[in-house]
């Protein structure tokens, strides 16, 4: 059975299974578009100047639809034609480096908001960022000390630090709320090959610092770090992943999980009995993480690992998940063990005497249950993001619920009623 074990591996099979349908929108009112077509060209495409034609859609606008690959970085401008020369020159209010656009693909898909040619959207959003960064130890360069990263188009001098106090160098910059999160590192100096090399637990895939902004307000400062350091590790989100064993004769060595997260090493990660056929394992990711594969093993080594059917496996004859880039808990679906089936596909687990889910402008939640317990209500979103949640300790047996559904968005959710580590699952549409 084949097996992933290299990064180049991991990472292409992410690039087969992990993609977003990315719409790009482009207003061409008052400029005459020529026989040859409006175009985009950029990092999505090799800035292929030809590669990618957009379609009229009436009323100035043209646009195209492409698949990326969530959590890339994509830096891209426009072409009143299809070749250089054609291209847009959009203000740096609303582009980096040379004039690019850029923004992070999201985990879903995305209708990217309609830009005039050459200029900003009228809603261009934007954070302050501080950057900061201890140089104690450090022969401080005489072409001071900077901080390069893909809110700049990684400019080595771009971007320079003052001295604050003591060895402390900082900086404040706008950068555009569309990158999610935020790749970076210090210089000492003005160029590459005096950049630093971030320390164990502060490095991602691609050896720079990362901090996610998406949804962090408008001023954000991210902690000091020692030049070449860590000393406050990556970002990271809870991952739970469960599996029903109903069925199953459980090997005397337990249920485990195995996965890129932890090196596919099927004895490492035992899974607990919550409640049950339902075994569990919770582990902390980094925030940036997009993308997960793993399975389930009935026993703790290989040969006892399920076969998931190809309708629910990627081409690695592994499960895959698409994660948020967000610090928020995410649980997983619970499948069963060698099947594509999961609580999200069946409307309960447990049995409770009355659950009902309706769903208008808020979310109503109806149960009945044999005694009186430890209730707690879940919403979980299609990606498996906690959305709500509450506990309540001692409720009676016949109980109901209205949730406001504001910040929600529109879309498939799951809702959860688990009675002292029993649980039941309902779906609900809001529009």
């Amino acid at each position: 059975m084949k097996r992933i074990f290299t990064l180049i591996l991991c990472c292409a099979s992410l690039l087969i299974q992990a993609q977003t349908n990315v719409t790009f929108q482009v207003d061409m009112n008052g400029i005459s578009v020529p026989a040859e077509g409006v175009h985009v060209a950029g990092s999505l495409n090799g800035w292929d100047t030809m590669a990618s034609p957009l379609t009229d859609q009436g009323n100035g606008i043209h646009a195209i639809t492409v698949e990326l690959v969530p959590g890339t970085d994509i830096e891209y401008k426009f072409l009143n034609g299809n070749a250089w020369g054609t291209e847009e020159t959009a203000p740096a209010d609303c582009t980096v480096g040379s004039n690019n656009r850029l923004f992070t693909v999201p985990t879903s898909n995305v209708i990217l908001d309609i830009v005039p040619f050459s200029g900003c959207p009228a809603n261009n959003p934007t954070q302050s960022v501080t950057f900061s960064v201890d140089m104690s130890g450090q022969t401080v360069s005489p072409n001071g000390v900077h901080v390069a990263g893909n809110f700049q188009a990684w400019d080595p001098g771009a971007t320079q630090l003052n001295l604050t106090s003591g060895d402390i160098y900082e900086t404040t910059v706008t950068v555009l709320s569309s990158i999610s999160t935020l790749q970076y590192k210090f210089v000492n100096g003005n160029d590459w090959g005096n950049e630093e090399t971030p320390g164990e637990g502060c490095a991602n895939a691609e050896n720079n610092r990362a901090f996610v902004i998406s949804g962090g307000g408008n001023e954000i400062s991210i902690p000091t770090e020692p030049f070449g350091g860590c000393e406050n590790a990556f970002q990271t989100k809870s991952v739970t992943f469960s599996v029903d064993m109903d069925g199953q004769e459980i090997s005397a060595a337990g249920v485990h999980v195995a996965g890129d997260f932890q090196g596919w090493d099927p004895a490492a990660s035992e899974m607990t009995n919550t409640t049950a056929n339902i075994y569990s394992f919770t582990v902390e990711l980094p925030v940036t993480q997009v993308a997960v594969q793993y399975k389930f093993i009935n026993g703790n080594e290989w040969g006892m690992d399920e076969d998931p059917p190809e309708d629910c496996e990627n081409a690695d004859n592994n499960r895959f998940a698409i994660l948020a880039v967000s610090t928020e808990d995410i649980v997983l679906p619970t499948y069963l063990f060698g099947s594509c089936s999961s609580l999200t596909s069946v409307d309960n687990t447990w049995q409770p005497e009355l659950f009902q889910v309706r769903a208008d402008d808020a979310l109503h939640i109806n149960w009945q249950t044999e005694t009186t317990g430890n209730v707690t209500v879940s919403v979980f979103d299609i990606n498996g993001r906690r959305v709500f949640t509450e506990k309540s300790n001692n409720i009676g047996r016949l109980e109901q619920r209205t949730i406001s559904t504001d910040n929600f968005g529109a879309g498939l959710f799951f809702i959860q009623l688990s009675v002292d580590g029993k649980q039941a699952v309902k779906k609900a549409f809001i529009q």
